[in-house]
């Protein structure tokens, strides 16, 4: 809104747009460097951990195996299950998954699209996330649930900020979310509700999961490999 001309979010401006408006020339081809790279790096993470589930649902429907197409160390294809990390195929190798390909195969076509036009899909998409929260709630109950696994300081937190930064990544979507909305919606009161859910569901997810599951973070595990 700050943005010369833009009090009522009429123009389309991106963070590159507020880049080139405030800063000189170097610094904002420095920002926008900066901000592509951190959208590279949470594409790349998101798009692992999709594989990385699709890999095992694709196990649960085969026997107990998920199959790829090895690089390294070895060009061959192959099927396999590891249960005791987050990939199926285990650690030490570059492959190319099935998970992997039905991932390019759904995302590769909705690249193409505005953000406004991929609206079902999102629509879908959220649904899908919180009937999971709700499905993983209740595995966690099952399980049952044991308080001293899960202590009020951990005894390391050296992941904690990659985890936070791209679990809380859509704010880069934020400037084109205020393009697209309708003029009556109040972006304010939007972002505060979508952040207090966002932190809601990642606090009961993670503190429930964690008392649910016996500790595993010395390991390559991670909850969604556990469930």
């Amino acid at each position: 809104r700050a943005y010369p001309g833009n009090d009522s979010f009429m123009l389309r401006v991106e963070y590159g747009t507020l880049c080139r408006q405030y800063f000189g020339k170097r610094v904002a081809i420095f920002c926008q460097g900066l901000f592509q790279l951190a959208m590279l790096c949470a594409n790349i993470s998101n798009i692992i951990q999709t594989a990385q589930v699709l890999d095992y649902f694709v196990a649960s429907l085969n026997h107990e195996k998920s199959c790829a197409l090895m690089f390294y160390p070895h060009f061959q294809g192959f099927c396999h299950r590891s249960s005791t990390d987050v990939t199926p195929f285990g650690t030490g190798k570059i492959v190319l998954s099935i998970g992997m390909g039905i991932v390019a195969l759904l995302s590769i076509p909705l690249g193409y699209w505005n953000l406004d036009d991929n609206i079902i899909v999102q629509n879908v998409a959220l649904m899908v996330i919180i009937l999971s929260i709700i499905a993983w709630l209740g595995i966690f109950g099952v399980l049952g649930l044991e308080s001293e696994r899960v202590p009020a300081i951990g005894s390391s937190l050296h992941n904690m900020g990659g985890t936070i930064l791209f679990n809380f990544m859509f704010i880069s979507t934020i400037p084109s979310w205020i393009c697209e909305k309708k003029p009556t919606v109040r972006p304010l009161v939007v972002i505060i509700f979508t952040l207090a859910l966002a932190i809601a569901g990642y606090v009961s997810v993670g503190i429930l999961g964690g008392m649910a599951f016996e500790p595993y973070f010395n390991s390559d595990n991670t909850l969604l490999s556990e469930l």
